[in-house]
């Protein structure tokens, strides 16, 4: 009966789909493929496996870092290099220049994700580190920015609700920004561990109107034949986003780490993750022009 419980929704499910599928038009889906030629997707596979092994260098080579030099010191700086030298090839040309529409909806993307997954990854051992928090409350707190996520990402899915979507991208931005430098203040000024709580909010807030409105963006600019290239870059923007991001707090921590004594080394972690954050303000700007 379990089996079959399991088995039966699928089979239905397949059926219903295949009986919708007769009834869809494709006629146009010929038309509506990515014009590169063979060699093209070929060598964009290439630059895939090389980003994703740079990457992943990147991450091993700062993960429990020391900041002194050794292996996985070297390691880290090879991967480094590596995604600055590969990541170009796979993202929409003058990305890193803020080059206007598509470029900067993935480049606001990347920053978001930075900051975002760079900042939070430090929080609990903040909470707990520094004020003493017990894990289970700096989970609760993390959850806190769950539901602020949620409730920016159902604000956004309504369009009569909210203005234009590249001003959600900016509005994002400086909320996401506001958000750090108050985790900032808190560590820096040694403020009570629950103020932390509406940063958190602030920064859930922030990624689920402007990360999910990214996506909706990088569609609604890219023609139809290039929809999964735009999807590609969006996707690559998360991940390269919070390794640099998370990457970067991590050297950062390994270099002053002192502890019980880390009050301003985690002010001056979330005030640069801010400034990265910043970024995304003028790069919303770029996607309308």
């Amino acid at each position: 009966m379990g089996v079959l419980g399991v088995v039966a929704p699928v089979v239905v499910t397949i059926f219903a789909l295949a009986h919708a599928r007769t009834r869809v038009d494709t006629s146009g889906l010929d038309a509506a493929v990515s014009g590169r030629d063979h060699s093209a997707h070929v060598r964009a596979a290439w630059a895939g496996v090389g980003v994703a092994v740079a990457a992943g260098a990147l991450q091993y080579g700062t993960h429990e870092l020391v900041f002194t030099w050794s292996v996985k010191t070297v390691v880290g700086v090879l991967g480094l290099l590596g995604v600055a030298a590969v990541a170009p090839v796979l993202l929409p040309r003058a990305t890193w220049v803020m080059g206007a529409g598509l470029p900067s909806v993935v480049l606001a993307r990347a920053l978001l994700c930075a900051a975002f997954y760079g900042g939070i990854t430090y929080v609990p051992l903040f909470l707990a580190g520094q004020r003493g928090a017990s894990l289970q409350v700096a989970g609760l707190a993390l959850a806190v920015g769950a539901v602020g996520w949620a409730v920016g990402a159902w604000y956004q899915g309504h369009d009569a609700m909210h203005l234009p979507r590249h001003r959600l991208v900016e509005i994002g931005g400086l909320v996401l920004t506001f958000g750090l430098i108050w985790l900032s203040v808190v560590a820096w000024a040694n403020l009570p561990a629950w103020l932390s709580v509406l940063a958190l909010l602030l920064a859930g807030l922030a990624m689920g109107g402007g990360v999910t409105t990214t996506t909706i963006l990088a569609l609604e600019l890219s023609p139809v034949e290039e929809h999964g290239e735009a999807s590609s870059s969006i996707q690559l923007a998360d991940v390269l986003g919070s390794v640099l991001g998370i990457a970067g707090a991590t050297a950062a921590f390994a270099a002053a780490h002192d502890p019980g004594q880390d009050n301003a080394l985690f002010g001056a972690i979330f005030l640069g993750l801010a400034l990265v954050a910043a970024v995304v303000v003028p790069a919303g700007q770029r996607i309308r022009t």
